[in-house]
């Protein structure tokens, strides 16, 4: 017969003690960190840590560059006649999340994949994807044209509700009154 018997079945077992001084002893032996030292050597693994820090410094460019590129990940929405596509670009131009009405998962649930109902359910499918993968804010920058078109206020709506900030924090480094350059003519 076994001393102790486990009450977690899969990978993990966690052995349950039958003795409460048995427990009580065990407990004081595996709580004794004095043994353990700190390394002092620190590697980040995770690349976008920085930025979520506030601490990368965002890429500038001029003032009048259009669309801007002062952003860390940026929004891109495209509207076609049959389809409705969302994703969001880091600035060193890799997609870091994406959705649209022709994945399967998405097109089963919808009526029509053009619609403004389309773009509603594009934006809260790529806001829970951002959010898994741990952007809370993105840039969004939007055309004449985009502005006014009801789909695309639909997929803003639809990051909105989901919990994604719409406006990306300055970072910590940002200079506030920084010089413009003028054209002279």
């Amino acid at each position: 017969m076994l001393p102790y018997r486990c009450f977690l079945h899969g990978r993990y077992t966690i052995p349950m003690l039958r003795n409460v001084s048995t427990q009580a002893s065990l407990l004081a032996k595996l709580s004794r960190n004095n043994d353990f030292e700190v390394n002092p050597r620190f590697v980040n693994r995770n690349p976008r840590n920085l930025e979520q820090m506030l601490l990368a410094r965002k890429p500038t460019g001029w003032e009048w560059d259009r669309p801007s590129r002062t952003y860390w990940y940026r929004l891109e929405i495209e509207v076609s006649n049959k389809n409705i596509y969302g994703r969001v670009v880091h600035n060193g131009g890799s997609r870091v999340a994406e959705a649209s009405t022709t994945e399967w998962g998405i097109k089963k649930q919808l009526v029509s994949t053009a619609d403004s109902s389309a773009a509603f359910a594009v934006g809260c499918v790529l806001a829970r994807r951002c959010l898994e993968s741990g952007l809370v804010a993105i840039h969004v920058e939007l055309s004449q044209q985009h502005q006014k078109s009801r789909k695309t206020q639909s997929l803003l709506d639809g990051l909105v509700e989901e919990g994604l900030t719409l406006k990306e924090p300055g970072d910590l480094n940002e200079i506030e009154e920084r010089p413009c350059a003028t054209i002279h003519r």
